[in-house]
């Protein structure tokens, strides 16, 4: 048509299936999460050098739900850093969980974290020290994989413990509405 801005034909090379799936895709109210490169998990340990495995984790403080380790060896999609997760259910939009990262040396950091993704999880807002960090993570997907690494930008802590917190801050329109959130490993890299 006149008005449109697509090419003609753009559209003749995808099935009905690829059709229907950009048009949710361009209706989509929340940016669709790409995800981050595969962790590097060393063959020997199966687990990220100088990762704090999310799982190992203090827990310090937690409004709603319940929160363990899980085994994520049965989901055969993708691969988490020693097998495990940091597994957050029955909490609500507005819920937070804090945990416990221990920090050598003052100084500021490049904050990387992998989540798990699934057809139940929740949008989560990350904060370090009552600070909110980047904007929320969708979590959100039909199968059960990992973000990848997120790199979440640079943050500047004193030597002791970070706190690290994870808010439940609404859900995928797709998602199965459990607001369920998974961490498999926080990294706090040096900054030089």
């Amino acid at each position: 048509s006149p008005l449109s801005m697509m090419p003609e034909g753009l559209l003749d090379t995808l099935t009905p299936e690829q059709i229907v799936d950009l048009v949710a895709y361009l209706q989509s109210p929340t940016q669709v999460s790409v995800g981050g490169p595969k962790a590097p998990i060393n063959a020997a340990t199966g687990k990220v050098d100088g990762a704090l495995e999310a799982e190992t984790l203090k827990i310090v403080g937690k409004s709603g739900g319940k929160a363990s380790g899980q085994d994520m060896r049965a989901f055969a999609k993708d691969r988490w850093s020693g097998n495990d997760h940091l597994w957050w259910i029955d909490g609500q939009p507005s819920d937070k969980l804090e945990v416990a990262a221990p920090v050598s040396q003052a100084g500021r950091y490049q904050l990387e974290v992998v989540f798990t993704k699934a057809p139940d999880y929740a949008i989560a807002q990350v904060w370090v020290n009552d600070n909110k960090v980047g904007e929320p993570i969708d979590l959100f997907d039909p199968d059960v994989i990992t973000s990848g690494v997120l790199n979440l930008g640079e943050v500047e802590l004193a030597d002791g413990e970070a706190k690290i917190g994870f808010e439940i801050v609404g859900a995928n329109r797709q998602a199965i509405p459990r607001y369920m959130i998974g961490v498999d490993y926080i990294r706090l890299v040096p900054v030089q």
